[in-house]
């Protein structure tokens, strides 16, 4: 385990270091090395939101293939941010984010309001009616992305497919208060999260709160997921990939599982960014679609090779 911990810590660095100096080397302008660690704190940041929110899915929603963006929120999200833009609000960048926090947690909370039946908390509900509202404002964001002018319509897509650039204080002060959020979930409901993993009746039988656990659970994950993605859009299949590799890669070492799913999250979205910046010269391609398929082709062999036993 400590070879493997190794390992991991050593290609972030190099990924990070590789990023932070790449064309100039340790020559590097004050301004430009200071722009760049924003951009890889963010990305720290966003990839913790999205790996400790899929962590918390699956364990609750009993699904592996359960991730923040399947609860909703995403798209609510999005949705919230299109309408900034459509209604041309000024300043955009802070209209934008306010808009998009907004529709993120109204959904949430009707999500989780729909889902209560007779005090329980239904998790089949919470997921169904999270992939019903996910298709709704998908019509709804490709409806009135088409009333866009050009300008405005590639601004607006380019934001949705995401990407990180620099972040004011406030806004990253904004981000780390999402982050921890869910990071404090983690640890303060780590020993119910993995008695939970059991089975609910198991859970309850030993006195977890299941009800509370489900609904707090929820909130958060959707609070943190919608500021997220207001700030930096859909950054894919971070949330859904990284519980996975780090079960399989760390399974001797499941008290320490959040430590890895951050590393791990930091490790693919150094890629992701170093690769957006890198792979055509003079072009930043959007970070959520290198991530994408770099998670793509890793779930399909994990899945292949390791089969469902490793996704319960």
């Amino acid at each position: 385990m400590k070879i493997k911990l190794l390992i991991l810590s050593l290609l972030i660095i190099f990924v990070s270091m590789g990023y932070l100096l790449w064309g100039y080397g340790f020559d590097i302008p004050g301004k430009i090395f200071f722009l760049r660690l924003n951009v890889i704190l963010q990305g720290f940041l966003v990839s913790s939101i999205l790996s400790l929110g899929g962590y918390i899915l699956q364990i609750l929603l009993a699904n592996p293939l359960a991730e923040p963006y399947l609860i909703g929120v995403s798209g609510a999200s999005c949705f919230g941010a299109t309408m900034a833009v459509f209604f041309n609000l000024s300043p955009l960048f802070v209209f934008r984010s306010v808009c998009a926090i907004f529709t993120g947690i109204l959904v949430s909370l009707l999500i989780i309001i729909l889902s209560i039946r007779k005090k329980f908390f239904s998790v089949i509900v919470a997921i169904l009616l999270g992939v019903a509202f996910n298709s709704f404002f998908s019509s709804l964001i490709i409806l009135f992305q088409s009333f866009l002018l050009p300008n405005d319509f590639y601004s607006s897509v380019r934001w949705i497919m995401g990407n990180f650039e620099y972040l004011t204080f406030n806004e990253m002060a904004l981000l780390f208060l999402a982050f921890l959020m869910i990071f404090f979930y983690c640890v303060v409901f780590k020993k119910e999260l993995f008695i939970y993993q059991s089975g609910e009746e198991m859970a309850l039988t030993v006195g977890v709160e299941t009800n509370k656990l489900k609904v707090f659970g929820f909130i958060i994950v959707a609070f943190s997921t919608s500021i997220s993605v207001s700030l930096s859009g859909m950054i894919g299949f971070i949330g859904l990939i990284i519980p996975h590799i780090a079960r399989m890669i760390f399974s001797r070492s499941k008290e320490n599982i959040i430590f890895f799913l951050l590393l791990l999250g930091l490790l693919i979205i150094s890629i992701s960014i170093f690769l957006s910046r890198n792979l055509i010269p003079g072009t930043i391609l959007p970070v959520g679609v290198i991530s994408s398929l770099i998670g793509v082709p890793f779930f399909i062999y994990i899945l292949l090779s390791m089969g469902i036993k490793h996704f319960g």
